[in-house]
């Protein structure tokens, strides 16, 4: 009956037809396990929020229709978006013929009294609208949570939405409560450790959720690395460190760079003073003979990886290599 059908789950499915000749569009909409249609497949585009059983149609010319699980179709709309609403109650985000948007329930009505300029579609249950230029948050019930006091509002991400207000930064958490005060000219995401990068007065640092300042606000930059496991840093002077993401210091900041290390490699390659150099997560320093030791070690252990064609033989000319890089060491010449 159609000519392709894909699962979504809960015994429905995406089906299409296409049209007469190979270049006409085809129409796509959604039927259950026995064909029986529960949004006419006569749209563009269909997305689906399975924990809120509703669908966002788009259709000719660019218009767009809310429907639910159970085949309820409302209103036709110039944007439509389903908020990411699965722990309060399921809604859409639609946009009027005045180009302003509104909220509109699972059962088709309108929840809030006037219509905003702009929305964000925060998570977590939340939705921010814009007035004159200034956000305020709701909920998905249509109630207003807090004043219309933001100048942006974000997205939830690991329990904080980074706000700004009075042009200064700040973040809530999931109860709308102040999670870090809004003094900051600059505030990262928190990361899956529960970190974030702020910058104040020109300077950068890093605190955690309960505000407690990991790594102090006196770099001039600061980048996570290694799926945010080590903080690296730069300070005034233009030399780099690493911190752990407890904030202890495995390598202070006397790098004139910082390479490139796998989050399981041992040892955290560097360059000071135009030598290589080497640190472990212990914050242990390797430089000189030292260094150059651990330099061949990580080249036979990529070599032993890569390929095992003529491997006696690599290893022997990588001997070869270190011992002239230790005699010039030894006679003080530039490696």
């Amino acid at each position: 009956m159609y000519d392709k059908k894909i699962s979504i789950g809960k015994g429905l499915y995406k089906a299409w037809e296409y049209g007469i000749e190979i270049i006409d569009p085809s129409f796509v909409g959604i039927v259950d396990e026995n064909n029986k249609e529960i949004v006419p497949v006569a749209f563009d585009s269909i997305e689906y929020s399975s924990e809120m059983n509703l669908f966002v149609c788009k259709g000719y010319p660019n218009r767009y229709t809310v429907y639910t699980k159970e085949g309820k179709g409302f209103d036709d709309y110039k944007y439509a978006e389903v908020a990411d609403t699965k722990f309060t109650n399921p809604v859409a985000i639609v946009q009027l013929d005045d180009d302003k948007f509104n909220m509109v329930d699972k059962t088709g009505s309108i929840l809030l009294d006037e219509n905003y300029d702009k929305y964000v579609n925060m998570g977590e249950g939340f939705v921010a609208l814009e007035k004159n230029d200034k956000y305020a948050i709701f909920d998905t019930t249509g109630r207003q949570l807090t004043n219309f006091e933001f100048d942006v509002v974000g997205k939830f991400k690991n329990g904080r939405v980074i706000c700004s207000k009075n042009f200064k930064l700040g973040a809530l958490d999931i109860k709308l409560t102040t999670a870090v005060p809004f003094n900051y000219d600059f505030i990262s995401d928190f990361n899956r450790n529960g970190l974030a990068i702020v910058r104040k007065n020109g300077l950068e640092g890093v605190i955690n959720k309960d505000l407690y300042p990991v790594v102090p606000i006196t770099f001039e930059t600061i980048d996570f690395v290694n799926m945010y496991d080590f903080i690296k840093v730069k300070d005034s002077r233009g030399k780099y460190g690493i911190f752990n993401n407890k904030g202890e210091i495995i390598l202070p900041c006397v790098c004139d760079e910082i390479k490139h290390f796998e989050p399981s490699a041992k040892y955290i390659p560097a360059v000071i003073n135009g030598q290589v150099a080497y640190a472990d997560a212990d914050g242990k320093l390797y430089q000189g003979k030292e260094a150059i030791e651990i330099k061949y070690q990580l080249k036979k252990q990529d070599l032993k990886f890569s390929t095992k064609k003529f491997l006696p033989i690599r290893y022997k000319i990588l001997d070869v290599q270190k011992k002239i890089e230790m005699k010039k060491y030894d006679k003080g010449q530039e490696l």
